[in-house]
């Protein structure tokens, strides 16, 4: 929780609690130390394994989802996730930069597709 001082008073409100899901570990830490420094709470995994226990075990605001991954498709983990909390945004990130690939992703649930290498500011700003 955090508290903001405002007009002779603390106004308290939730941060929004965001899963990270990617491979590469330097791409990885970078969203993870920029949306802490932005005010976000996140947590990291690198495969659907890990993904799938800590979807299990904690509700999230936003999923950023790597396509590709080391265990399967990302893109699978959508309606895993939209069953749990149909709220959820899932925004999915790709190398893959075809337009059949985009139209795949949003078919499954995603809410946004971020093509990889892409710039923070763009992935902030659409959060």
């Amino acid at each position: 929780m955090i508290y903001i001082y405002q007009k002779d008073k603390y106004i308290s409100f939730q941060q929004m609690r965001i899963l990270i899901v990617e491979d590469e570990p330097t791409l990885k830490s970078t969203i993870a130390e920029g949306l802490r420094e932005s005010g976000y709470q996140n947590d990291e995994v690198e495969n659907i394994t890990d993904a799938e226990y800590y979807l299990e075990i904690r509700n999230y605001d936003l999923v950023i989802l790597d396509w590709m991954l080391p265990n399967g498709s990302g893109i699978n983990l959508i309606p895993i996730i939209k069953q749990k909390s149909v709220k959820t945004i899932v925004v999915v990130l790709s190398a893959r930069g075809d337009d059949k690939s985009e139209i795949e992703a949003f078919a499954k649930g995603a809410d946004d597709y971020i093509k990889k290498p892409f710039d923070f500011g763009i992935l902030l700003a659409r959060i």
